[in-house]
């Protein structure tokens, strides 16, 4: 199972790279590229954490599912309330860092990164609860999980990409992890290890501060409102 496991994982992690590296062009393809290699360092410390620590102190424990969702969830639960809003902050000026760092000819991926670390929250939450299963031996749910995200991705990509373009298929790469993260959730919630109100709780906060951190932000004069973070909530995103 953790060998299958790894396979759809892998693919589930490039399907993106895959599809888009014959639908835009090469322009296009290294802003995102900058986009996409900024969300991931975030992704990549949050799995060799779980990897490192969640899972072997879980698979350590050698308790019931009970007593170990007991044992994590204030931990599990201060953690990850001081991410959610340390990375809410990194959401809010996530724009300005790529105008920082990039001259203009990159500006494009300043509208991609909001949208895509929005994602990644969710697999935070994902990974985190990835890892919890794992310890306690059951990495068939994982596999069936990525699955799901993987088929999500085939299945909505191209849809989205060829009915409303590149911001489209990042809204469902996103929806990805939440297909994942729902599947993660049912199995959890199954052998009593599901922190389902937590997250949404979380989530909520998460949401909040972003747009907190950006109106303080607007009001300083350092940044537009939450619309310039999110250019997909403006009406004329969406004409093509």
């Amino acid at each position: 199972w953790i060998f299958l496991s790894s396979i759809i994982y892998f693919l589930a992690m490039n399907y993106d790279r895959l599809y888009f590296a014959k639908q835009i062009p090469l322009e296009l393809l290294g802003v995102y590229a900058i986009a996409r290699s900024m969300a991931d360092m975030l992704t990549t410390l949050v799995n060799r954490t779980s990897t490192w620590v969640i899972f072997p102190h879980v698979a350590s424990m050698e308790s019931t599912a009970i007593e170990v969702r007991s044992s994590l969830l204030h931990s599990r639960r201060t953690v990850l309330l001081l991410v959610a809003v340390g990375f809410a902050c990194f959401v809010a000026i996530s724009d300005g860092i790529v105008r920082l760092l990039y001259d203009a000819r990159y500006e494009t991926a300043a509208d991609l990164l909001p949208l895509m670390l929005l994602g990644v929250w969710v697999s935070i939450l994902c990974t985190v609860n990835d890892s919890v299963l794992l310890g306690m031996a059951r990495p068939a749910y994982t596999a069936i999980a990525n699955g799901a995200k993987l088929l999500t991705f085939v299945i909505g990509v191209p849809l989205a990409f060829h009915y409303y373009g590149l911001m489209a298929a990042i809204i469902v790469l996103n929806a990805g992890e939440v297909v994942r993260y729902v599947v993660l959730w049912l199995y959890s919630r199954r052998k009593h290890l599901a922190f389902g109100r937590d997250d949404l709780a979380l989530t909520i906060l998460f949401l909040i501060a972003i747009v907190g951190a950006r109106e303080l932000l607007m009001v300083l004069g350092l940044a537009s409102g939450i619309e310039g973070l999110f250019p997909v909530l403006n009406a004329e995103t969406w004409v093509r």
